[in-house]
């Protein structure tokens, strides 16, 4: 029974922030948004709404720069059956990002990690960076943080597969964040 409970619980949850998604996505705000779930949203999920509300009124936010550019990276270790689905996801966005970065940590073969992205070469702009030792998922994201170019770092694990229109919607959510008049 507990079981059960639980997992009704995490597809409510599931349902409710694909509602947000795609209230951001419609451009509604975050205020917008919360009112159409009628208090009906969990109180985590409450939180997230209302602090993305605010960031643009946080001191020394992110908002103050001027590279839009979205770098997407992919920590990577073992899990090249999923990677191109990866791939293609991010290949098929409304609003291409800017460049991909796939940190492969110390996978059993590169080699098929690296034809892999070699194929997805035309439809990307795709880096391969291999790990000189094992970081796992937390120090791999960072060092492909630390090689983007980007102003804005979207994570992305090699086993997910993102919405058609993630990219976009990102970028419009933080364009359209009311920044802070000097």
């Amino acid at each position: 029974m507990r079981r059960e409970t639980e997992t009704l619980k995490i597809a409510s949850q599931k349902a409710d922030a694909g509602r947000i998604f795609d209230g951001l996505i419609q451009g509604q705000s975050t205020d917008e948004i919360l009112t159409s779930l009628q208090g009906n949203v969990s109180l985590e999920l409450q939180s997230i709404l209302t602090h993305m509300g605010s960031i643009g009124d946080m001191p020394g936010s992110a908002l103050h720069f001027d590279n839009w550019d979205i770098s997407v990276v992919i920590p990577h270790h073992n899990h090249v059956e999923y990677l191109g689905e990866a791939l293609t996801g991010l290949a098929s966005q409304t609003d291409a990002p800017n460049e991909v970065i796939v940190v492969d940590d110390c996978s059993a073969d590169l080699g098929a990690v690296e034809e892999l992205c070699k194929s997805y070469v035309q439809q990307l702009n795709l880096k391969l960076i291999r790990s000189k030792k094992r970081l796992y998922a937390g120090g791999a994201r960072q060092l492909g943080a630390e090689q983007a170019r980007g102003g804005i770092v979207v994570m992305h694990d090699a086993d997910d597969v993102s919405h058609p229109r993630r990219i976009e919607a990102t970028r419009n959510f933080l364009e359209n964040i009311p920044r802070p008049v000097n």
